[in-house]
């Protein structure tokens, strides 16, 4: 190890010893779920930030460290792959782990929130891979997926200046990340299912969409242990429909309608909407969600 390398970890050592803090601390977390997707967010904490851009600055500098760019989909030259035993040694493996776990614990709970036994398991994670982008002017990521790994985490290390927006309303698109929901296909196979009949083979032969199927044994065992097995005149139906949705226009997802000269912004988007049916009896429900158009 060089005597950088040894100074720097030394002095982390010394950090962490004079700062007990970092081995219990206080989080502020936003379980944030626009379509049936969770998403957490939160903000490092300063023995983590600084960790992981000392990580990642030794390992640009570091001609030897191998390529992840095979693997990734963006335009970008600078792709490299972290060697998940460094982060022992930078003592940031603990900080991911319980982030991962806590993760895990919410959405399951926000799944089935009656649930207590799901705090009281034991949740088993590892990182898969993990990788750093520089990214650089004129390079860009496409739209992608994370394959092989059922949890995606992205952090954020060093942030640039941006030129102004053409728009005076929408200052904080470039730059910002965008999450498309349903990254395995169309919302439309769903249209017009029949969950009542979640066990009918003839039924169930007709749907040729394996996710579709998958969706409509569960959704259809939920309802019948909530609502009971359903009678000839209940309905338990999904269907999907376009439309044209006028929704505020919130670029910085502060939570505040963008205004211009004080008056609030808002445009028309297409939507995918989502609608459930529920009739036990003479009792009727239905449930309205829209989605991003065309997944």
């Amino acid at each position: 190890m060089s005597n950088r390398q040894e100074r720097r970890k030394q002095e982390r050592i010394s950090k962490k010893e004079s700062n007990p803090a970092q081995n219990k601390m206080e989080l502020k977390m936003n379980l944030l779920q626009p379509w049936s997707v969770p998403i957490m967010r939160t903000e490092l904490p300063p023995y983590v930030l600084d960790g992981m851009i000392e990580l990642t600055d030794d390992m640009i500098a570091d001609e030897n460290t191998p390529s992840h760019g095979d693997s990734l989909a963006g335009q970008i030259k600078t792709e490299l792959t972290v060697d998940i035993e460094r982060l022992k040694k930078y003592n940031l493996d603990k900080f991911f782990d319980t982030m991962i776990k806590q993760f895990v614990i919410y959405a399951k709970t926000q799944q089935t929130p009656y649930d207590a036994e799901i705090k009281k398991e034991t949740w088993l994670t590892q990182i898969v891979s993990m990788w750093v982008v520089s990214q650089q002017p004129n390079e860009y990521n496409p739209l992608h997926h994370h394959t092989e790994c059922q949890i995606s985490a992205v952090m954020y290390l060093k942030v640039p200046k941006f030129l102004p927006s053409e728009k005076e309303h929408r200052q904080h698109d470039d730059g910002s990340i965008t999450f498309i929901s349903n990254a395995e296909g169309s919302l439309d196979p769903y249209d017009d299912l029949d969950m009542s009949r979640f066990e009918d083979a003839v039924y169930v032969a007709t749907i040729t969409n394996q996710q579709v199927l998958t969706d409509l044994a569960n959704w259809g065992l939920l309802l019948n242990q909530l609502l009971g097995p359903p009678n000839t005149d209940n309905i338990r139906r999904l269907e999907i429909d376009d439309v044209n949705a006028t929704v505020a226009v919130d670029a910085n997802n502060d939570g505040i309608t963008d205004q211009i000269g004080g008056v609030d912004v808002f445009e028309t988007i297409k939507k995918k909407q989502v609608t459930i049916t529920i009739r036990q009896g003479s009792i009727e429900e239905r449930f309205r969600r829209l989605f991003l158009a065309g997944v």
